[in-house]
């Protein structure tokens, strides 16, 4: 009955990290209570897949599988967010022009002349034609079509198809996203206690040792 209870806390917690990564990534938001509901799921299916013979043993299991299910909770919500960043482009040759703008820009200010954007706009959000200063877009534009037609397919193909993560490598960031802090703050402890707390006391049976 053990082991079948661990059975149950590892599908509890993959189910729950699963739930929680995508709400994550989707929502745009990080719902914390969800991360609890990871331990709340583990211990609850640990003591019915052990067919309610929790134990301190099983609820122990149950918490450190509950701890790494909100840990993969975290890891999937960063690979999705990964895997958003190697979406294909929706416009390459307007994304062309931007970085044909942002160079021209630096060029401006290494030359001291000045550069006025548009109100709220800077090269750091600036994409579109209506983000930059008129003569600035124009000179992208001009400098695009003074390009060959070989050099302008060869600078749409880099921005389509270079840099494309593969998901195992969207993993390993993921994990060494994790490892080095990304996303932790002093609110996602809480709900990694309560989770585990939670985990370990319905998979003990309710027992609080």
């Amino acid at each position: 009955m053990f082991v079948r209870g661990v059975l149950g806390a590892v599908i509890g917690a993959v189910a729950g990290a699963l739930v929680w990564g995508a709400l994550t990534h989707f929502l745009h938001v990080e719902i914390g209570y969800v991360a609890w509901g990871i331990g709340a799921l583990a211990g609850f299916l640990a003591l019915a897949f052990s067919g309610g013979e929790g134990s301190p043993a099983l609820g122990a299991s149950a918490a450190v599988i509950a701890l790494l299910g909100v840990a993969a909770g975290k890891i999937f919500a960063i690979w999705l967010a990964l895997g958003s960043l190697n979406a294909p482009l929706p416009n390459p040759q307007q994304v062309a022009l931007s970085i044909l703008a942002d160079s021209i820009v630096e060029e401006y200010r290494a030359a001291g002349k000045p550069v006025v954007f548009p109100p709220g706009k800077n090269p750091e959000n600036a994409v579109e034609k209506q983000d930059y200063p008129p003569a600035i877009w124009a000179e992208a534009e001009t400098r695009w079509q003074a390009m060959t037609a070989e050099e302008r397919e060869l600078s749409l193909e880099e921005l389509t198809q270079g840099g494309q993560l593969s998901a195992v490598q969207r993993m390993e960031m993921s994990v060494l996203a994790l490892r080095n802090g990304a996303g932790i703050s002093l609110f996602d402890l809480l709900w990694v206690f309560l989770a585990v707390s939670t985990a370990f006391k319905l998979g003990s049976g309710g027992e609080s040792s």
